[in-house]
């Protein structure tokens, strides 16, 4: 049987996405990410509902300027790549 895309979403794939986010935002808690979205229920969602939890426990993590950061005002991008595929992206807007 064919891979569901909704395993690709998997404790190694998020993972290595809270780490590309460690890698250009040093505060963010990769583990704390990863146990809040993969919680017990995670294996019973489907692909759009894991998507949903993974953007909800994003915006619970907070991005505010310090010192060693700016953040710049404009359209800005975030992509899940997995093997040198990008799997997802998401597009935002910083005012």
């Amino acid at each position: 049987m064919p891979d569901l895309w909704k395993d690709r979403l998997n404790h190694e794939s998020l993972r290595e996405f809270a780490l590309a986010i460690k890698s250009v935002y040093a505060a963010f808690q990769v583990d704390k990410f990863l146990k809040s979205t993969m919680d017990e229920t995670w294996d019973t969602l489907e692909l759009m509902a894991r998507g949903r939890r993974i953007s909800i426990n994003l915006r619970k993590h907070s991005f505010a300027d310090l010192s060693t950061r700016k953040h710049y005002p404009g359209i800005h991008s975030i992509a899940l790549i997995v093997n040198g595929v990008e799997r997802s992206k998401l597009d935002f807007e910083l005012e």
